[in-house]
C-alpha cells in the first residue's frame, strides 16, 4: 500500500504549490497525497482538483487541531506523513519517506517519527533526551514531515477536547504518546526546511528569527550550529 501524505492548508496557495511540486519532485518511494483545505478562498481547492490529487475541503474553519481530526477520513496507511503547506522536503538517495518509514518499522514504540527541523534544534523546543544514532527522542516533535502510526491518527479526536487551547495540536498528540509509554522523535541527519514565518495557529506571530535557511538547498542541511540539539 502506498503511503498516506496529507498536507493540512487555508489561504495559502502560492506556498502550497511550492510544497506539493517539492513532495513530488523528491519522493520516490510510493506515496498518496491529499490535501485538507480549511475552508481557502483562494482557488485552493480548483488548484488541487487540477491536479487531481485527493481533496478534502471543508467550508467552515475548523484550524489545525480538526485537520488532524479530520486525516483519519483522507488515509488509509500506517503510519500516515502529516505535514504543514509551508516545509519542505530533502532530495535523498534513498528518499526521506523511506527513511522514515524504516525507522518506524525497526522501531515498534515510536508512534511519532518526524524530520529534524533546524528552528527546534534553535529553540530546544522539542526537548531531546536521547539519540540512538538515527532517531532522537524527544518530548515533542514538530508538524513538518511527521509520521503518525494508525492508532495514533485514530485517537487523536478524543485528544482534543480543549479547541481554545494556545497549545500547539501536536504537542497534545506527544504527551498522549507518552502516557501510553510510547516514543516520539525525529530522524537525526535528515532535515525539513520551515520556510514561513506566519503562523497560522496564532495570528499576528511571527517565527522569522527560527526559520533558519539551509545551506543546500537539496539535502536542505542547515548551518553546523543548527543541525543539532543538545541532549538533555
Amino acid at each position: 500500500m502506498a503511503t498516506d501524505i496529507v498536507i493540512g492548508t487555508h489561504n495559502r496557495l502560492d506556498m502550497l504549490r511550492r510544497t506539493i511540486a517539492c513532495i513530488q519532485e523528491r519522493t520516490t518511494t510510493p506515496y498518496r497525497l491529499s490535501v485538507i483545505d480549511d475552508a481557502s478562498t483562494d482557488g485552493t481547492a480548483d488548484y488541487i482538483k487540477s491536479l487531481g490529487l485527493n481533496l478534502y475541503r471543508r467550508e467552515k474553519r475548523g484550524g489545525m487541531h480538526q485537520n488532524l481530526i479530520d486525516v483519519a477520513k483522507v488515509s488509509k496507511s500506517d503510519p500516515v506523513i502529516c505535514t504543514d503547506d509551508d516545509a519542505l522536503c530533502p532530495l535523498l538517495d534513498p528518499d526521506w519517506l523511506s527513511r522514515l518509514l524504516e525507522a518506524m518499522a525497526t522501531r515498534p514504540r515510536l508512534m511519532m517519527l518526524g524530520l529534524n527541523n533546524p528552528g527546534d534544534n534553535k529553540t530546544g523546543s522539542r526537548h531531546p533526551y536521547a539519540d540512538d544514532g538515527e532517531v532522537i527522542y524527544s518530548q515533542y516533535v514538530s508538524g513538518h514531515y511527521l509520521a503518525m502510526r494508525r492508532a495514533l491518527i485514530d485517537k487523536t479526536a478524543g485528544l482534543f477536547t480543549d479547541r481554545k487551547s494556545r497549545e500547539s495540536p501536536n504537542k497534545t498528540q506527544a504527551k498522549y504518546v507518552h502516557a501510553i509509554a510510547g516514543r516520539v522523535g525525529y530522524l537525526k541527519n535528515v532535515y525539513t526546511w520551515h520556510y514561513c514565518p506566519d503562523s497560522l495557529r496564532r495570528p499576528g506571530k511571527n517565527w522569522k528569527r527560527l526559520m533558519i535557511e539551509p545551506v543546500d538547498l537539496l539535502t536542505l542541511e542547515p548551518p553546523e550550529e543548527y543541525r543539532q540539539c543538545q541532549i538533555r
